[in-house]
């Protein structure tokens, strides 16, 4: 995937970093700021620790006015990766600790039509 967003934005000014959460080293030493976040099926790769360290990072790297938009994929991989639990009332708790408010909250089925799989797309503002 990386290789072809790098083919797509090869005549634009886009600067690629290999880079990792939670702590996102690399893009934390940059010093700047981001009006948009996304993170699509990501989060459940993470365990709860490796959660609340990476919206801490986040929260860090926003733009006053931001958004952080995280897609949480809730359910079992039948392909045996590992899935951790994601505790969304702990992740709003959290966010509205570290001046974030949630200003979108919805549920999805599965585009795949799996049956044993939803998705939830949280969007986080930062306070003005």
């Amino acid at each position: 995937m990386t290789a072809i967003g790098q083919n797509t934005t090869d005549a634009l000014n886009v600067k690629w970093i290999n880079d990792s959460l939670p702590a996102l080293s690399k893009v934390s030493k940059q010093e700047v700021s981001f009006d948009l976040i996304l993170l699509s099926a990501v989060w459940m790769h993470m365990n709860a620790e490796e959660q609340s360290d990476a919206l801490n990072t986040l929260s860090k790297l926003v733009s006053h006015g931001g958004l952080i938009v995280i897609t949480l994929r809730i359910g079992e991989f039948s392909d045996g990766r590992i899935a951790h639990e994601i505790n969304e009332t702990d992740l709003i708790a959290q966010a509205n600790s570290l001046n974030l408010d949630v200003i979108l909250n919805e549920s999805s089925a599965d585009a795949l039509d799996r049956s044993v799989v939803t998705w939830k797309t949280l969007v986080f503002k930062w306070k003005s």
